[in-house]
């Protein structure tokens, strides 16, 4: 298509205030707007109401995403990411790279917040304990092709009381970097 897009006489396309029916849930679209620029797309989305239960098993919505960035056959640049969930707030910019191929690439920053005891909202561990009050802090990166990939997360916990553990501060690096097949025996 991007090849074609001097072709498309449509210079650019708004929609506002629309209902979307995707996987029989309606999805807020507040604003829509894409423009072509001949040899790229600039994408700018804000949206609400999105459901999660196909997606991890449970009654979830996001209530809102905004997506601004940019789109060509080869890359697509995320300028901002930001997803809004109660007092969830996560917000990621980077690159996606070879998109629509088997060799995806991506480089991507996240920061964000949520208090701590939401998290019982999206992952199940009562039967370690549970998490009562305090916030917490995320920045990270995702990097790699495919499958392959490595993620840091620093995490911070600030004024948080748990059945395990609670504090004033806590800091925890999290880093997951694949094992390659190749050297496995």
């Amino acid at each position: 298509i991007f090849e074609h897009l001097y072709e498309i006489p449509i210079k650019q396309l708004n929609v506002v205030d629309t209902n979307v029916l995707v996987n029989s849930k309606y999805i807020q679209l507040k604003s829509l707007l894409v423009v072509n620029k001949i040899n790229y797309l600039d994408v700018d989305i804000k949206a609400g109401n999105i459901s999660l239960e196909k997606l991890i098993n449970k009654d979830r919505y996001l209530d809102e995403v905004s997506i601004k960035g940019t789109l060509d056959r080869e890359v697509i640049k995320l300028e901002k990411l930001l997803i809004k969930s109660g007092l969830l707030k996560l917000k990621i910019n980077g690159n996606i790279k070879n998109y629509v191929s088997k060799n995806i690439e991506y480089n991507l920053d996240l920061d964000g917040e949520l208090p701590l005891e939401s998290i019982h909202d999206w992952f199940e561990f009562r039967k370690v304990g549970s998490l009562h009050s305090g916030m917490t802090y995320l920045k990270g990166n995702a990097k790699g092709k495919t499958k392959q990939f490595d993620v840091k997360l620093d995490v911070e916990l600030k004024n948080f009381n748990t059945d395990f553990v609670y504090g004033e501060t806590a800091q925890v690096e999290l880093v997951e970097t694949p094992i390659s097949t190749a050297s496995l025996p």
